[in-house]
């Protein structure tokens, strides 16, 4: 009988402590990566939170040394007053119709002059004549006659000059207002300025203004260069604005500054009601934009600073904003102001 040997069976050993070794590996490895992870939240849930909402403002806050290393500077901001102001438009006038009505009222002003001249010397020749015949003195009635017919037509001369001047007068005054023709008829030292380009001719407008209310004595002209320059007021203007069907007014104010006629520019009119205001001067550096909105920090504890919105549609002349209703004596960030707003907009920590 044939006997068949069989083999022992191959061991399994070495393939089992492979699995188990690889299981252990992975194990050891997810364990480092939790721990990896628990560290890294921990670290975020102790790091400072430098941006808060507080009572609906948003608030940030930086310690000492950060303070210190961005260069961050405060002012407290003094009480101011100032009296309500409107916007306005306003048009740096071409001069070339007002100097061409001036050219042509200066010939007519011309022409009743010289009228007037030859009918003062006609009727002081007729005179002459009328008192010598009268005395027996050798003139003859046809002398005296041909002295009258003069006298007469120099008068009626006279007469249509002065109209001619008059009107053209009216004329201008209908476009111009009476002080400037004024200035114009008397060649004054304000037309001159003008002429020379020494100043400038400005229509104002404020669309919504009460026509019953009195001229405003002054406006502001913001200017290509950002400054402001004073116009003095001339007069109401004859015509409206034709872009707004509104009342406007004409102003003087001193050239520069990259005015030029035919620039349409920004204005601020007094308002026509309404006292003093009391408020404070925001500076320009301690202003930033930010979603087409202005706004400020004001410092509100140690190392605390809050954003907080202002108005700016009452800009200073030398610069800032004239911010009505503001406490005065607060600490306002005059120095860093758009470092504190970009800590602002920082993604959250541990975010994406």
């Amino acid at each position: 009988m044939k006997t068949t040997t069989h083999s022992p069976p191959k061991s399994r050993l070495p393939f089992a402590c492979l699995v188990l070794s690889a299981a252990v590996f992975v194990s050891a490895t997810c364990a480092r990566s939790d721990s990896s992870g628990d560290e890294d939240t921990g670290a975020s849930s102790s790091a400072p939170q430098r941006v808060e909402e507080v009572n609906g403002e948003t608030v940030v806050k930086l310690p000492a040394d950060e303070i210190k290393r961005v260069g961050l500077e405060t002012a407290v901001l003094p009480a101011a007053t100032q009296r309500a102001r409107q916007h306005a438009l306003a048009e740096i006038v071409d001069l070339q119709t007002l100097l061409d009505s001036a050219a042509t009222l200066a010939d007519a002003q011309a022409q009743a002059a010289r009228a007037a001249a030859e009918l003062s010397v006609s009727a002081a020749e007729y005179e002459r004549l009328k008192k010598l015949q009268a005395g027996g003195q050798g003139v003859s009635i046809k002398d005296l006659e041909a002295a009258g017919a003069a006298w007469q037509g120099d008068d009626a001369a006279n007469r249509s000059a002065q109209t001619a001047w008059q009107v053209r007068r009216a004329v201008i005054e209908q476009q111009w207002g009476p002080v400037l023709a004024g200035w114009l008829a008397g060649d004054s030292p304000e037309f001159q300025r003008l002429v020379k380009g020494e100043a400038l001719l400005v229509r104002v407008a404020a669309p919504g203004r009460d026509h019953s209310a009195k001229p405003p004595g002054e406006a502001e002209l913001r200017r290509p260069d950002k400054q402001w320059v004073q116009a003095r007021l001339i007069s109401a203007s004859p015509q409206a604005a034709p872009e707004f069907q509104s009342e406007s007014w004409l102003f003087l104010a001193d050239a520069g500054g990259g005015l030029l006629p035919g620039m349409n520019v920004e204005a601020l009119l007094p308002a026509e009601a309404g006292g003093p205001q009391g408020g404070v001067i925001v500076p320009d550096p301690a202003v930033v934009w930010w979603q087409g909105s202005a706004w400020i920090f004001v410092q509100t504890g140690r190392g605390v600073f809050t954003q907080r919105g202002i108005s700016t549609d009452q800009p200073e002349p030398d610069g800032g904003y004239f911010v009505a209703d503001f406490p005065a004596g607060q600490a306002v960030v005059v120095r860093g102001a758009q470092i504190l707003l970009s800590e602002e907009n920082k993604p959250a920590p541990g975010g994406d």
